[in-house]
């Protein structure tokens, strides 16, 4: 029963807009999407072999979009199916409710915020609810648009990390996946070794971070059963590592 997550996705540029029970609420849907890194958006390439003046040239096309009523139904079936006593059920719908359909990956520094970190929600019939009756969705933050990617793909490809609540990820290393390290919110931070974007093992600070770093195996809540969040304000104190938690290895615990 997870009600919030961070991820790392990699998303061809196939969109399509659709109606759904959500009202008022625009979803774009991504055409595909895979693990870890970012991809093209399947235009022609060129690739040069051997020492000849040999050219080879490949052209990749996404897979075109459901339609919207194939996304509606898909969308109601998970946003329903959630069983907190079965874990093999469908978690909900995945939702990262944003103004715009940018992926900040391989960019400069922003105020020393974690590089390539896409967060959303997990939302369902038992959970991010409003607390009075009647219990309607509580998925706003102010936007009224949202991403959706299949819940399937985020527990077997996609999903980095999860939280019980908000994770408090851009103060993150590991993309958002790791513990809290650094400063954040100003642009100068960027310049510290330590910051969440420069995602550099203490105290030195010249290696990255990886899965069994002290910055990120300490926050992992399957190890450390003393840190698991039994209310809000301790959501930030560890996290569940998902299926692309480090591609390196294979870690899900989601």
């Amino acid at each position: 029963s997870l009600a919030q997550g961070s991820i790392n996705l990699a998303l061809q540029c196939s969109f399509v807009m659709v109606a759904l029970f959500l009202k008022c609420f625009s979803i774009f849907v991504c055409g595909v999407a895979i693990s870890f890194g970012l991809q093209g958006c399947g235009g022609p390439t060129t690739t040069t072999t051997g020492t000849t003046a040999t050219t080879i040239t490949t052209t990749t096309t996404p897979p075109n979009p459901k339609s919207g009523q194939f996304i509606a139904s898909l969308m109601n079936k998970e946003y329903n199916a959630f069983d907190p006593d079965d874990e093999s059920s469908d978690v909900g719908v995945f939702l990262r409710v944003a103004h715009e359909m940018k992926i900040y990956c391989d960019v400069p520094c922003f105020q020393g915020t974690p590089d390539c970190r896409i967060s959303g929600s997990i939302i369902n019939n038992k959970q991010m609810l409003t607390r009075t009756t009647p219990n309607k969705i509580a998925l706003t933050f102010g936007k009224a648009t949202a991403w959706y990617v299949n819940s399937t793909l985020i527990r077997t490809r996609l999903g980095k990390c999860s939280f019980a609540w908000d994770g408090g990820t851009q103060g993150k290393v590991n993309n958002g996946c790791g513990c809290i390290q650094g400063r954040i919110g100003d642009q100068k931070y960027c310049n510290e070794s330590d910051c969440p974007y420069n995602n550099k093992v203490p105290p030195d600070f010249t290696q990255t971070s990886t899965d069994t770093s002290k910055n990120v195996e300490p926050c992992v809540c399957t190890k450390h059963e003393n840190l698991r969040p039994l209310n809000w304000e301790h959501s930030v104190d560890c996290f569940w590592p998902g299926a692309a938690f480090y591609p390196p290895n294979k870690h899900n615990d989601s």
